[in-house]
């Protein structure tokens, strides 16, 4: 089903949003860097306190990680399914029995499961 999945053309997407998707992209940001209340106890499990900040310190690196994981999954998201997109993904995805049964069978997959258990 996905393959067959309408395409847009990112050229006819426009490129600014009105105010209203301004402050739902503003609320997601502030949930995807709310990890920094982790930032005293993550310094203080650090042999070195000192590789917490600068260039390329533990805070610097970890934000700009997640930062461009948002950013590839909001942008390809968008020209995937275009401006309809749905908060999350997931949401967008089709609501077949193939991909339950699917997803399902190799959850419960004994190969799967033994692998990860040992």
């Amino acid at each position: 089903e996905l393959i067959f999945h309408e395409k847009f053309s990112h050229l006819s997407l426009p490129a600014v949003t009105n105010f209203s998707g301004v402050t739902i992209a503003a609320g997601g940001l502030m949930y995807a860097f709310e990890g920094q209340a982790m930032v005293l106890a993550l310094e203080n499990r650090l042999k070195m306190p000192s590789d917490m900040i600068g260039l390329t310190g533990v805070l610097s690196t970890s934000m700009n990680v997640v930062m461009l994981i948002y950013a590839f999954l909001g942008f390809f998201g968008y020209v995937t399914f275009g401006p309809s997109v749905a908060g999350s993904l997931t949401l967008n995805l089709p609501n077949s029995g193939y991909l339950f049964w699917r997803d399902l069978y190799n959850y419960n997959d004994p190969q799967l499961t033994e692998s990860s258990a040992s």
